[in-house]
């Protein structure tokens, strides 16, 4: 089995899986010790079972996270909200940047994320 994992040139902390479950097996074997492998949704078939390999997980301490979101349900009203001035976008956007500001931008999201510095970080162009 690990030499299984020697055929992956690079290994990853995370990985946010939003492809059907059936490839989260696949997708285990190519994180790092101590990884998260975060699944969002479902594959629509509440009945589908398949199988990993729980030792492994359990070995190179893979944190599994399910995450269910439905962001089409919203988002209609979100837009309504902002276009009607209904919401406050002064407390959540801290920073904004235009296009030709990327780098700078993601920078700012990176390390604002570790010292909780920015909520949400915006690129407009």
């Amino acid at each position: 089995m690990w030499d299984e994992l020697d055929q992956y040139p690079e290994s990853y902390d995370a990985l946010i899986v939003t492809t059907p479950y059936c490839t989260i097996s696949q997708l285990v074997q190519l994180l790092r010790k101590g990884a998260r492998l975060i699944f969002n949704g479902f594959d629509g078939n509440i009945n589908s079972f398949h199988r990993l390999n729980l030792s492994l997980i359990h070995r190179m301490c893979i944190t599994l996270k399910g995450v269910y979101s439905r962001p089409q349900i919203y988002m209609e009203k979100a837009v309504k909200m902002l276009k009607n001035n209904i919401t406050d976008l002064d407390g959540i956007i801290t920073h904004y940047f235009t296009i030709d500001n990327i780098n700078k931008a993601f920078e700012i999201a990176t390390v604002s994320f570790r010292f909780r510095d920015s909520i949400k970080v915006v690129i407009a162009t």
